[in-house]
């Protein structure tokens, strides 16, 4: 029952993002993200479910609108697409309503676009009237489309927290916004490269140089930011072996 569940629900997401435009790949990208998050913030297994599910679905309501609609960044909509489009969370709950599984999901349907201070939509929700799973969608929803290009044009992942932190407690929810930086951050300083200093024989493929390495009469042996490859570790130990050296380099090595 559980798996016709999800496969019912990714089947729905799927038939979402094949309107093209900024739906691609927007629901998948969301979900992975609304998982980290919920869990971040120390929801339940269940309530990560359901949020994982609504921010599958979170714009299942923007299927009965026109393609001019779905298809074009948000800013150069017009009033009256503006107007259709704020009725896309309404359109979503509606669409969920007989499902008694997805009472939870489609209560956060409807309040993805509500904000802490009041001036969301569709009933001008403030703080904690919003549901949580709404709050963490509603971040991460603002992040991808930062991200995509929905919004203006497409942003850096650096570029997008910047923005959302000026937005904190107005538009985006603090508690939440704070969690969600600070998983962000750990994630990009658990993806940069260490920086380390290695004898040859430690060498491996995929390290980079971050120092240039100079042979003794002065000569650009390897410029920094150059590759390991198998090949050039080679080349690098013989010329080792034959100058009689005991070689440092300092490399910028992947993390596992």
């Amino acid at each position: 029952v559980k798996r016709n569940y999800f496969n019912s629900v990714k089947l729905f997401s799927n038939l979402i993002e094949r309107r093209g435009g900024p739906l691609s790949g927007h629901g998948r990208r969301m979900a992975d993200l609304a998982k980290k998050l919920g869990t971040e913030m120390q929801c339940s297994a269940d309530d990560v479910q359901d949020i994982v599910v609504g921010a599958l679905l979170h714009d299942i309501g923007m299927v009965g609108l026109p393609d001019a609609i779905v298809t074009r960044p948000l800013p150069s909509l017009s009033g009256n697409e503006m107007e259709q489009y704020r009725r896309h969370p309404e359109l979503g709950e509606q669409a969920l309503m007989s499902l008694d599984d997805m009472q939870k999901v489609s209560a956060m349907i409807r309040s993805h676009h509500e904000r802490p201070d009041g001036m969301g939509f569709p009933d001008r929700l403030m703080r904690e009237q919003i549901p949580m799973g709404a709050r963490i969608i509603s971040v991460i929803d603002y992040y991808d489309d930062l991200m995509s290009g929905y919004l203006g044009p497409g942003m850096s992942s650096v570029d997008a927290q910047t923005k959302m932190r000026r937005l904190r407690g107005t538009q985006l929810d603090s508690e939440v916004l704070d969690v969600f930086l600070q998983m962000m951050a750990s994630k990009e300083n658990n993806n940069k490269p260490i920086e380390a200093v290695v004898a040859v024989e430690q060498l491996e493929p995929g390290m980079v140089l971050t120092k240039d390495l100079v042979s003794q009469e002065g000569v650009l042996l390897l410029a920094a930011d150059h590759a390991m490859t198998p090949q050039m570790i080679q080349r690098i130990a013989e010329y080792e072996r034959r100058r009689g050296l005991n070689l440092r380099l300092k490399v910028r090595v992947p993390r596992r």
